[in-house]
């Protein structure tokens, strides 16, 4: 089945995406060896939201550190599972969600 990249209704958190991106925060294990060099910024990871509500497929498309780019990865992967599906035409379909997870200020 196609994977939709834009849709009228994109994938979201059944908690809601503020709740989503407070409980991820608090989650997230800032590498050691990565705030001792002083890294920070945004790790963009791209995933598929199935229509079941399930996550595959996850990539990242804009990293910064070998470090950080595998803690983005995994608490993403914890976490993202129970999504309400992105629809189009009224259907749900599978669909691509890019999120950005922040280290650091």
């Amino acid at each position: 089945e196609p994977i939709f990249f834009a849709v009228e209704q994109a994938a979201s958190p059944k908690e809601g995406i503020n709740e989503f991106l407070r409980s991820l925060k608090s989650k997230i294990r800032y590498p050691e060896e990565a705030k001792r060099l002083g890294l920070k910024g945004k790790v963009f990871v791209k995933f598929v939201v199935k229509k079941d509500g399930t996550a595959t497929n996850f990539e990242i498309i804009k990293g910064i550190s070998k470090e950080l780019d595998l803690e983005a990865l995994r608490v993403l992967k914890e976490e993202v599972n129970g999504w309400n599906p992105g629809k189009q035409n009224g259907k749900i379909v599978h669909s691509q969600f890019v999120m950005p997870v922040q280290f650091g200020n």
